[in-house]
């Protein structure tokens, strides 16, 4: 049985995912200024809820992006948060969201 989070330890899990994101792409961007021919890994923080773009939602239900910010407005589709300016999703909400779905028939 999961435990559920504080909303202050998931909020600062998600904070971690995205600081490794923009980590990994400054080195990236560092690593290709240089000439360098092997990229840098971002240190791994925890092991917290991973927190999905858009995009990533949209690779893993096959809904389109635009479709996705829609339903947020519309207070359908996964549950998502903000933080700052930035739409994220826990991979857990869209994996129960998927699990809710009513499957299709063949």
């Amino acid at each position: 049985m999961r435990h559920a989070a504080s909303p202050g330890a998931l909020l600062e899990d998600a904070i971690r995912q995205i600081v490794r994101e923009e980590v990994r792409a400054a080195l990236a961007d560092a690593e290709r200024i240089r000439g360098a021919t092997t990229p840098v890994r971002a240190p791994r923080f925890g092991s917290g809820p991973q927190a999905l773009t858009p995009e990533d939602v949209s690779a893993k239900t096959g809904v389109a992006v635009q479709t996705l910010y829609n339903w947020r407005h519309l207070r359908k589709g996964p549950r998502s948060f903000k933080l700052g300016r930035l739409v994220r999703y826990f991979e857990s909400d869209v994996d129960e969201w998927i699990a809710a779905q009513p499957r299709k028939l063949p």
